[in-house]
């Protein structure tokens, strides 16, 4: 009797799945965890397929050496979707699954039994009052729970969309199912669990938990005893015990996208799961993403309006301020009013700024000198509180002896301002105001963003200074001004998705002012008044801007109406990567309905000594596209200068990096 082979996944970076040989007195299924030697190394993979046949000879093959688990841990539906998002972001299969799992689980520990857990009971929330708009949301959706459908429940800030999520997750788990509520930042998870745990136990699932923590959740979701589950874009791959739906909160937002290894969209990913399970999904957000609207254009997503906010109060009024004859000027007069005008209402003041650190570029006033970093040549920010010099890109810092090297001058220019300038110029202008400057710089210890946040609600502080992580999501009832600083840069940044994302970052911290019976107001700083996003944006509104938007980029063929990737290539040697991709467009070239560009220099060229390079690669067709590229992967062993560079795919890129 011939032997059975097992086709298996193992963590390294080749496309295809291994072969072992099954021992005759071991009783392997597809979805065991097995113990194999690779390489004269003992892991752990897990079979994907079991076939009578190899295309190795049997006596190359090597023999599984035990079973890590008796029966299946995961279920051929779970193994699907590994293999789905492996082909569909062309990244190897073993190191596809291990980015999906806990290290636990890859290591081979024994999941959690029975006894280590208690099941979750369903509480009864309170009785709520709901708006027109969330009636008429809430009775959308319940009525077609019971297959796919991708919801885009469109609401402004403070529409109460949450409570419709509560609602229609309540009758979810009355059916005795799960339900996943993914969020794009750790920092909102914490206020998401707040808002869910009074109908029944959470589970989380990020990356800010430590390796134990995500094992005994991960266990806990598995065996189905944690019936909602609250996490970041890892959290989609939990393998649910019988998933009923998901709610993408937030679904613009670009963190949904990994940036590195495997470069898969969280949103994506999870449309395609509530797809293939036929249940519903709810993306949630106050501005759509342009592919959101693209799909409610083609009548593929159901479009949900909420447009009025659950406490009646208006949409804060938005004034521009022109800074162009104010050059000497960080903060205007006119801003410095409103807030010691809200200091004197006991209402709160938000300043949001896109920049940490003091100043982004600093200059010698001698010899013009200006410190750059050795891997990639740009400019390296200085933070005052530290004393350093920190580059942005690839982390290294140096102290900042406060000297020119070059012509041994001391005194230095400060060009541009960061959070610490502004929380500088605040502290100055009003002393004895309780201020707080909220960013990566600040928050560093686990768990004091959501103690600052906390004291933010409990009206704890009078001025609120911050970057992108105040613009999310979060609910500051005093809040009565929010004055944005600086966005000029970004209405000219080369990436791809960079005005989306302005004109909904715009949007989003705009909507922290005036939630409640306070009339709220927002200033935006800026030296370009005339800009036409800007002037599109304000007069009409996010929803008819998008649209205008989507309008142009059909025109000039960008996504969402064309499918993108980029071929990236890095390598200590330019010309190296250079020509790599060039040889891989000579391989591409060959397959038919695509369109190639390149290769060209990242958005930033050299990064952490490589210089980074890439091929743009585009269709009409995503089965075209999709179907080139597996076939230049297949090829690309034989490609000259392959030694010599690190390469990747990016699949639907939110940039050129």
């Amino acid at each position: 009797m011939p032997k059975r082979i097992a086709n298996i996944a193992i963590n390294t970076p080749v496309y295809s799945l291994f072969d072992y040989q099954i021992p005759s007195n071991m009783d392997v299924r597809i979805g065991n965890r097995v113990n194999v030697k690779f390489r004269n190394r003992d892991i752990v993979g897990v079979v994907f397929d079991i076939k009578e046949e190899s295309l190795v000879d049997h006596v190359k093959l090597k023999e599984i050496n035990s079973l890590v688990d008796n029966a299946p841990t995961f279920s051929p539906e779970y193994l699907s979707l590994i293999s789905w998002v492996s082909l569909y972001y062309h990244y190897p299969i073993g190191q596809t699954l291990q980015t999906a799992l806990p290290k636990y689980i890859s290591d081979g520990k024994v999941i959690y039994e029975e006894d280590n857990f208690s099941e979750s009971s369903i509480k009864q929330n309170k009785i709520f009052d709901y708006s027109d708009d969330q009636e008429n949301a809430i009775g959308k959706i319940s009525s077609n729970l019971e297959k796919f459908n991708c919801f885009v429940l469109d609401g402004i800030t403070g529409s109460g969309k949450t409570e419709v999520y509560k609602n229609i997750c309540e009758k979810v788990l009355k059916k005795n199912k799960q339900v996943a509520i993914l969020s794009p930042e750790i920092n909102l998870v914490p206020q998401l669990i707040d808002d869910f745990i009074n109908i029944s136990e959470v589970s989380q699932y990020h990356s800010g938990l430590t390796e134990k923590e995500k094992f005994i959740n991960w266990c806990s979701i598995y065996k189905g005893y944690k019936k909602i589950i609250i996490g970041t874009r890892s959290s989609i791959f939990t393998p649910f015990n019988d998933l009923g739906l998901i709610i993408i909160d937030e679904e613009h937002d670009v963190s949904f996208k990994q940036q590195e290894g495997l470069k898969y969209n969280a949103r994506d990913v999870a449309i395609y799961i509530a797809k293939n399970k036929n249940i519903p999904i709810i993306l949630g957000s106050a501005t759509p993403s342009l592919e959101s609207i693209n799909n409610i254009r083609k009548k593929s997503f159901i479009h949900i309006r909420m447009k009025n906010r659950v406490s009646k109060s208006t949409l804060p009024d938005l004034k521009i301020i022109n800074m162009d004859n104010k050059k000497n000027k960080t903060i205007s007069d006119e801003i410095l009013l409103e807030i010691e005008n809200r200091l004197k209402r006991n209402e709160q003041s938000l300043l949001f700024l896109n920049r940490r650190g003091y100043s982004p570029v600093i200059m010698c006033k001698n010899c013009s000198w200006i410190p750059r970093s050795k891997d990639n040549k740009l400019p390296m920010t200085y933070h005052k509180s530290k004393n350093l010099l920190i580059c942005h890109h690839s982390a290294k810092c140096t102290p900042f002896k406060n000297i020119c090297p070059t012509c041994g001058n001391k005194e230095f220019i400060n060009i541009g301002e960061g959070t610490e300038k502004i929380e500088e110029i605040i502290n100055y202008s009003f002393p004895n105001a309780r201020i707080i400057r909220i960013d990566s710089d600040t928050t560093r210890k686990k768990g004091e963003l959501e103690k600052i946040f906390k004291k933010a609600r409990n009206n704890d502080y009078d001025i609120l200074i911050g970057t992108q992580m105040l613009s999310k999501g979060h609910n500051f009832p005093n809040v009565t001004l929010v004055a944005i600083l600086n966005i000029d840069q970004r209405l000219f940044s080369p990436n791809i998705k960079a005005i989306e994302q302005l004109a909904q970052q715009l949007i989003q911290v705009s909507g922290r002012a005036g939630r409640y019976n306070k009339k709220g107001k927002v200033f935006l700083q800026t030296s370009l008044p005339d800009n036409d996003n800007l002037k599109k944006l304000i007069k009409d509104g996010y929803e008819n801007w998008a649209k205008d938007l989507l309008t142009y980029r059909k025109n000039l063929e960008l996504p969402p109406h064309k499918n993108f990737s980029l071929f990236k290539a890095k390598s200590r040697d330019r010309m190296h990567a250079n020509k790599f991709l060039e040889n891989v467009k000579e391989t591409l070239i060959k397959s038919k309905n695509i369109e190639i560009f390149g290769p060209i220099p990242s958005t930033f060229p050299k990064k952490n000594s490589l210089y980074n390079m890439h091929l743009v690669v585009q269709s009409n067709s995503k089965k075209d596209l999709n179907y080139a590229l597996r076939d230049c992967i297949n090829r690309v062993k034989n490609i000259t200068y392959l030694n010599k560079v690190k390469w990747s795919i990016d699949i639907d890129p939110i940039d050129y990096d």
